[in-house]
């Protein structure tokens, strides 16, 4: 079985806490942004602006809403995966090939994450690649001499 180092330990777990806040953030701005409305501009006044820039902002806000509902749902299903799958290699339940393709994993989904979360991007990159590149020691077996 596979025994993941220390630093690797934490990294991939701060990496995971700090995905599973930016869930919530994504989570949180999409629901302010899709259900943004013209009555969120009239707190203090319209701010200077006319009805028709503040009905182009409110689209614009849906539009971003939108997008962000999709980035939320992919960190929902990365982080689900991510869940499953490195608590497994951290509890040491992997083999070693397996381990392996777990971790060719993890620097993947930290490359792409760098796209909407660069924190925990860089925690998986940095994870895997000291994991992989951790040399092992070898064992070594002596064979006791027998004339002695």
């Amino acid at each position: 079985m596979h025994k993941v180092n220390d630093t690797s330990k934490n990294l991939t777990v701060f990496g995971l806490v700090v995905e599973g806040l930016a869930l919530l953030a994504f989570s949180f701005a999409s629901a302010v942004f899709t259900n943004a409305s013209e009555e969120m501009f009239e707190v203090n006044g319209n701010g200077g602006f006319d009805e028709a820039t503040i009905a182009s902002l409110v689209e614009i806000m849906h539009i971003v809403g939108t997008v962000f509902v999709f980035v939320a749902l992919v960190i929902l299903i990365g982080f689900a995966v991510n869940l499953s799958l490195f608590t497994k290699l951290l509890k040491g339940r992997y083999d070693e090939t397996r381990a392996r393709r777990v971790l060719f994993y993890q620097a993947l989904w930290g490359c792409l994450s760098l796209l909407f979360n660069v924190i925990s991007g860089i925690l998986y990159i940095v994870s895997a690649i000291k994991a992989l590149t951790e040399k092992k020691e070898d064992v070594v077996f002596v064979k006791a001499d027998q004339d002695a």
